[in-house]
C-alpha cells in the first residue's frame, strides 16, 4: 500500500468511526432529553443538569477535551511524519487492526449504555432510581463504558502506526478516566452506600479486567 493510499484510508477509517461514535453519543443524550422532559417537563431537565454540573465541576468538559486531543494530535503526528517513524510492515495491517478495536470498543460501550438502559447518562450523577447493576458488562468490571471508550482510542493509536500516536492514545484516555472515575466512585459510595461496597467486594476491577 502506497503512503498516499494509507492517508486515504486511515482518513476514511478516522471519518467513518468517529461519525459512528458521535452518532451514538448524540442519539443516547437525545433520548435521556426525551424521558427527562416527558417526565417531569423541561424544568426537570433543566434541574438534572444544574445539579449535575455542580457535581461535575468540568469533568465532563476535561474528560472529552483530553479524549479528542489524544485523537487529534496522534492524527496531525500521523499526517507529519510522512512516512518516515512507522512501525514495521505494512500500513494497512495496522490500519485493519485499528478498525478492529475502534469496532469492539464501540460494541462494548453500546452494550453497557444498554445494559444501563435509563440510568445511563453522560454526567457524573446521581438519579432517584439508582442502583447497582451487575448484570452483562458490569459483571467483569465496574465501568465498562469507559472500557469502551479506551478501545475507540487506543483503535486510532494503532491505526496511525507509529510509537508516538499510539503513547498519546493510551496515555491521554487513562487520566482522563482515571480521575473521572475515581470521582464517580466516591459520589457512588456516598449515595448507594453498602450495596455499592458489596458490587466492589464482587467485581474488583474498575476499568480493565486483571490490571485496573
Amino acid at each position: 500500500m502506497s503512503y498516499s493510499s494509507a492517508i486515504f484510508y486511515s482518513s476514511a477509517i478516522f471519518a467513518s468511526a468517529i461519525l459512528l461514535f458521535n452518532l451514538s453519543e448524540i442519539y443516547t443524550f437525545s433520548d435521556y432529553v426525551r424521558r427527562t422532559v416527558s417526565s417531569g417537563g423541561m424544568h426537570s431537565l433543566l434541574k438534572e443538569l444544574g445539579t449535575s454540573a455542580k457535581i461535575e465541576r468540568g469533568n465532563s468538559i476535561f474528560t472529552i477535551f483530553l479524549l479528542w486531543a489524544s485523537m487529534i494530535i496522534s492524527w496531525n503526528i500521523f499526517t507529519e511524519l510522512s512516512g518516515k517513524f512507522l512501525f514495521p510492515g505494512p500500513l494497512y495491517a495496522y490500519l485493519i487492526a485499528g478498525t478492529i478495536v475502534i469496532s469492539s470498543g464501540i460494541i462494548l460501550r453500546r452494550w453497557a449504555i444498554s445494559t444501563l438502559g435509563n440510568l445511563f447518562t453522560h454526567f457524573l450523577t446521581i438519579q432517584k432510581s439508582q442502583k447497582v447493576i451487575s448484570k452483562g458488562p458490569y459483571g467483569v468490571v465496574r465501568h465498562p463504558s469507559y472500557l469502551g471508550g479506551i478501545l475507540i482510542i487506543l483503535g486510532f493509536g494503532i491505526a496511525m502506526a507509529n510509537p508516538i500516536s499510539l503513547a498519546l492514545c493510551i496515555i491521554l484516555p487513562i487520566i482522563a478516566y482515571k480521575i473521572r472515575v475515581n470521582k464517580e466512585e466516591v459520589m457512588l459510595i456516598s449515595n448507594l452506600g453498602s450495596e455499592y461496597k458489596r458490587y466492589i467486594e464482587k467485581v474488583h476491577y474498575k476499568i480493565i479486567p486483571y490490571i485496573w
